[in-house]
């Protein structure tokens, strides 16, 4: 399923909101570095920075996956952001990002 599909009410601008809301949210979490949640999620330790600066770019689709990649990696006894609709939770090599 898709964005449009698991959430019709979800614009592409809303969705990068909740990329950096769960990115900082996991990372506070963990204790990871920006960097190092960036290169997990979406395979390049500047891609996030990148995208919060407005230098990056990146398809509908590897943000679907980002968002899918957290509900499936979410840390244990973490609450999700309630102002985030939360994916059904998946195997974890069906949230891998895309290359």
């Amino acid at each position: 399923m898709t964005i449009a599909e698991n959430f019709p009410h979800m614009s592409v601008m809303s969705a990068f909101h909740d990329l950096f809301v769960l990115a900082d949210a996991y990372a506070d979490a963990t204790g990871l570095a920006e960097g190092t949640v960036s290169d997990r999620v979406l395979k390049g330790g500047n891609r996030l920075r990148d995208l919060r600066a407005g230098k990056g770019d990146i398809g509908i689709r590897r943000l679907e996956q980002a968002i899918k990649w957290f509900s499936n990696h979410w840390p244990e006894g973490v609450d999700w952001p309630d102002t985030i609709d939360r994916p059904p939770v998946e195997s974890p090599a069906d949230s891998e990002p895309v290359e």
